[in-house]
């Protein structure tokens, strides 16, 4: 990443967090509700279950079950905004990096962005 100009990452990867945000022109944060965020990964994993493939990001051995650890997955979800946003806030804010935030809660919002990068 620090070898190039330009980069995108997408995900939230705690143990890096810190370096990509110092690093980082532009921050996108995706703020999607949490009940829309339990449909959709709900719905992916059921469309591609039925589908009867993989998902394509992921390995082609990767077999997605219905257990503990989806259900810690969903939990994750729900418990994100009070868990894990204070923190990612507080991160921005102590790297000086707030007036590169751009939040995105909307299909709107998320349109907006991608003509802008497009």
């Amino acid at each position: 990443m620090a070898a190039h100009d330009d980069w995108i990452i997408e995900g939230n990867y705690s143990g890096t967090l810190s370096h990509r945000i110092q690093q980082a022109d532009v921050i996108i944060w995706l703020k999607i509700s949490r009940p829309r965020a339990i449909f959709r990964v709900v719905s992916r994993s059921l469309k591609t279950r039925l589908a009867g493939h993989n998902r394509s990001d992921m390995a082609s051995n990767f077999n997605e079950k219905f257990d503990q650890e989806y259900w810690d997955f969903m939990k994750f979800i729900w418990r994100f905004p009070k868990n894990n946003e204070p923190r990612i806030a507080k991160l921005i804010e102590a790297e000086g990096k707030s007036d590169c935030v751009t939040i995105v809660k909307t299909q709107k919002d998320k349109a907006k962005i991608m003509s802008l990068y497009s």
